[in-house]
């Protein structure tokens, strides 16, 4: 009788030497032994598959997929498919876990029949531990729904903060776009999972480490900030085809802005006006649906969109570096 798999770590990898062996030191020491570890090196150049292998001889547990280079996203969906636990993990392979994390996840998980538990993480880096909590207290434990409180839609994406019952993503053919490279293809996923959920329990403790080390690293090409664009897209698509409720269209166009913010600020000013140009063109088709309304949006985003929507183009990304060089001296 084949034994139960009461959960699946999906480890995309690429070109992670440097960090691999603490990620995989943290899966293999996890206090709950009935998991699979599934590492999908996606065409690494470094040591990475050759670390992958050695730990796979020493764990049975670890199996791994080995696959040309074709994305983050491409890599998660294949992880998906082969995945045979109860549950979905995921843990990126510069960060690590804490030994408790997949036993007390799956715990709160299986005792609700939770379709995704959400927690917090800490922010790692050589210096330290930083818990980053986007978990509110008086929403703990309680099974809900995304529309008994929306707060975490505009928080990152952290797909990997939680877990995920397998069976609801195949149900609800929740999984990544295959756009090249590993830029936003969390996005899609995690609001497509939230919004979707029948049972979503949260919890306040964190067990995954985010390494933050390299987080300085600039958006500097204008196709990695156009990935954004196809991701908010794809979340459009999702909502429209499950008729989802009208309020989290809403949502989805606030936090869509915080997002393409983001890329805009980072671009260098050469590349900023033809994004601007394209976030502009966005919201204008949106405003013409009706989708924007001010009660979703934080105060500074929704001051931004005015000034995209109705100041010529460039006045917007003039201020923002110009609020940069004022904060520089």
């Amino acid at each position: 009788m084949t034994k139960r798999m009461k959960l699946s770590v999906l480890v995309p990898i690429f070109n992670t030497e440097k960090y691999l062996p603490e990620c995989l030191d943290s899966l293999t020491a996890q206090s709950l032994s009935d998991i699979e570890i599934l590492c999908i090196n996606d065409g690494s150049t470094d040591a990475s598959l050759k670390i992958a292998q050695r730990y796979a001889k020493k764990d049975a547990r670890i199996r791994i997929i080995n696959k040309n280079n074709t994305g983050y996203g491409d890599s998660m969906n294949r992880g998906l498919a082969e995945a045979k636990g109860d549950y979905i993990a995921i843990v990126e392979s510069d960060d690590f876990l804490a030994p408790e994390a997949c036993e007390q996840l799956y715990g709160i998980a299986n005792k609700a029949s939770a379709d995704v538990v959400r927690a917090n993480y800490y922010y790692h880096s050589e210096t330290g531990n930083l818990i980053h909590a986007a978990i509110r207290d008086q929403f703990l434990y309680h099974p809900q729904t995304i529309l008994d409180d929306t707060a975490i839609l505009y928080e990152e994406p952290a797909i990997w903060s939680g877990i995920y019952r397998r069976q609801f993503l195949q149900d609800r053919k929740i999984g990544f776009l295959t756009t090249p490279g590993a830029s936003y293809q969390d996005t899609s996923f995690n609001f497509k999972a939230l919004c979707a959920a029948e049972k979503i329990v949260y919890t306040d403790k964190a067990f995954l480490y985010y390494r933050i080390d390299n987080e300085g690293s600039s958006v500097k090409s204008l196709e990695k900030a156009d990935y954004v664009i196809q991701e908010y897209a794809e979340i459009e698509r999702f909502l429209m085809e499950t008729a989802a409720p009208q309020e989290l269209r809403y949502i989805a166009q606030a936090t869509k802005f915080g997002a393409f913010n983001w890329n805009l600020i980072r671009l260098p000013h050469s590349l900023a006006a033809v994004f601007l140009t394209r976030m502009k063109q966005n919201f204008r088709a949106a405003a013409q649906e009706g989708l924007l309304r001010k009660q979703y949006w934080p105060r500074k985003y929704w001051l931004g969109l005015q000034m995209i929507l109705h100041a010529p183009t460039g006045f917007y990304y003039s201020a923002l570096a110009l609020r940069d060089k004022l904060k520089r001296q």
